[in-house]
């Protein structure tokens, strides 16, 4: 099953505005779920959960590859449910928001953000509680540059 989840493929925003530049052109995607007191990760890792429980239900083993900005939420996905996947394997992801806070300018890093959550934990805390089902490949930094194999 290939999935566009919400704000990818044919939902992409046509939108292009100059704030887009800087924060990516999703961003008034991500503050209409801030205002409703949503996460704009959480309601992508909703759509991905909802795809993998269907293919569940159907008897297929569930193998999940993300790519770029849906690995956060493919990430938290399988975070939340882990024993709905066999595996998971995230390309070009984002490595950690920590890397947000210190890299400057960032790139497109707006759709990646879930408010307060650093106060708690960042993205390698979920990647460890995957163990050896998680396969992470040209992880990115937050301008969007590989980050040579170091997650």
């Amino acid at each position: 099953m290939a999935v566009d989840v919400r704000g990818t493929g044919e939902t992409d925003p046509a939108t292009k505005h100059d704030l887009g530049q800087g924060v990516g052109g999703d961003w008034e995607d991500y503050f209409r779920a801030y205002v409703m007191g949503r996460s704009y990760v959480g309601m992508r890792a909703e759509d991905i959960l909802v795809c993998a429980r269907y293919l569940k239900a159907q008897g297929s083993a569930v193998q999940l590859a993300a790519f770029g900005n849906v690995g956060v939420p493919a990430l938290h996905a399988a975070a939340l449910e882990p024993a709905l996947f066999a595996s998971v394997k995230l390309s070009g992801t984002l490595a950690s928001w920590s890397n947000v806070i210190h890299t400057k300018p960032t790139h497109n890093q707006l759709i990646n953000a879930v408010h307060g959550a650093l106060k708690v934990y960042d993205l390698p805390d979920l990647a460890s509680t995957l163990g050896d089902k998680l396969q992470i490949e040209d992880p990115a930094d937050a301008q969007g540059k590989p980050l040579n194999g170091a997650a």
